[in-house]
Order: C-alpha cells, then sequence, then structure tokens
C-alpha cells in the first residue's frame, strides 16, 4: 500500500515541480501559486531537499511546527516536551485555518523524527493521529496535504478506513478546482512520498530525498 500511494502522490507532484540543478536556489526563491512564501517554506523545503536552510529570520514567531521542522536540521533535535492527550498545538490562540496547518504540519514534521529513530515522537503520533480523526474535520480548513503519509500509514497498520477517508480528503483539497495541486501543495506531497518510500512510521532510517525539483 505505501509504495502505491507514494507512487500516487509523486505522480500528482511530478509535473508541478520543475527539473533544475540548484536545490538551494529553489529553496531561497521559492513561492507558492499566489507568490506567498510562509515561515514553514525555508526549513521544510531545505529538508525535501537536502540542503543546509540557513538561518531562520531574526524575530521569527516559534511554534511547534516551526521548532519541529528546524529540529530536523540539528536545532535541537533531543527529546522534547509534547503536550499529550490531545492536539500537539493548542487551538485556543488561533483561527481555525492557521492552526489546522500548523497542527498537521507539526505532525508531518513529527513523522520524519520518528523515522530517525527519535522514540519521543514516535510515541506521540499515533495519539495525535487518532485524536485528529477524532475532533478535526478533514474539510477545506486547509487545501495543503501537510501529513497525508501519516493518515495512509496509521490506516495500513491499523485497518481503520477514517484513516484512509481522511488521506483521501486531503488529497481532494488539495487538487480540487484544477486537478492538480499547486506549488506548495506538490512539494509537500514530494516529501510525503519520500517519507512513504520508507515503509512507515516503524522504518528508521534518513530522510528520503526528492530529486527533480528546484
Amino acid at each position: 500500500m505505501h509504495a502505491l500511494w507514494a507512487q500516487r502522490l509523486r505522480g500528482l507532484a511530478g509535473p508541478v515541480l520543475p527539473p533544475g540543478d540548484d536545490p538551494g536556489a529553489f529553496v531561497r526563491t521559492f513561492a507558492d501559486d499566489a507568490g506567498h512564501r510562509r515561515s514553514v517554506d525555508l526549513p521544510f523545503l531545505a529538508h525535501l531537499l537536502g540542503v543546509p536552510p540557513g538561518q531562520p529570520a531574526t524575530g521569527a514567531r516559534t511554534t511547534l511546527d516551526l521548532d519541529l521542522w528546524w529540529a530536523l536540521h540539528g536545532r535541537d533535535s533531543g527529546a522534547r516536551p509534547l503536550p499529550s492527550p490531545g492536539p500537539l498545538i493548542d487551538p485556543a490562540p488561533l483561527a481555525l485555518e492557521t492552526w489546522t496547518e500548523a497542527e498537521l504540519a507539526a505532525l508531518h514534521a513529527l513523522s520524519w523524527h520518528a523515522r530517525l529513530g527519535r522514540e519521543w515522537a514516535r510515541a506521540r503520533i499515533d495519539p495525535a493521529v487518532e485524536w485528529t480523526l477524532a475532533h478535526l474535520q478533514p474539510d477545506n480548513a486547509t487545501n495543503h496535504p501537510w501529513a497525508i503519509h501519516v493518515f495512509i500509514d496509521h490506516g495500513a497498520r491499523t485497518g481503520a478506513p477514517e484513516s484512509r477517508l481522511y488521506a483521501e480528503t486531503l488529497l481532494h483539497n488539495c487538487t480540487v478546482g484544477t486537478g492538480r495541486p499547486e506549488r506548495f501543495s506538490a512539494c509537500i506531497l514530494a516529501d510525503a512520498a519520500a517519507w512513504l518510500d520508507g515503509q512507515g512510521v516503524g522504518a528508521s532510517d534518513g530522510p528520503g530525498r526528492v530529486t527533480g525539483a528546484g
């Protein structure tokens, strides 16, 4: 199942991501189809393409999703306190759209920490998935398919049909209207496919890398 999903996600992402030989420039100059660039773009895209991220912007906000992505580049990558049970990020101070995006982006990053053998991350994934399935509808609160692979893997391991439905809905949301993901969603799908190549949360290896984007 993982291989089939990886092929499916990569097939959607590939035509959107231009070929190139300078991944560093891709990371530095990236903007989505609307010309937007988010705080998470730098550590996420650097991880995706396996290049040094440089430094976060001076005075940049610090949230759990950003902390987890930066930690993949060696910044305080040890055990960290994660709220449990419940969501990874407190929804109280955030608008629904902002919180949904951050929660799923944090879960996406957490899956890579688990892949790297960090037990503090691995132990938190299933509770976070189960809370999300019970409380957060996979509607159009975000059209970015963050953590799609986590729900695919959870469904494969547990047989929970709602996990597969969640993944399918995330995929639908990022392709509705045009039949293809926009540029940032394509990057997320490519990263999810790389994770699925490693066969799930129980695996322990280095981060997957995507070639041909830059």
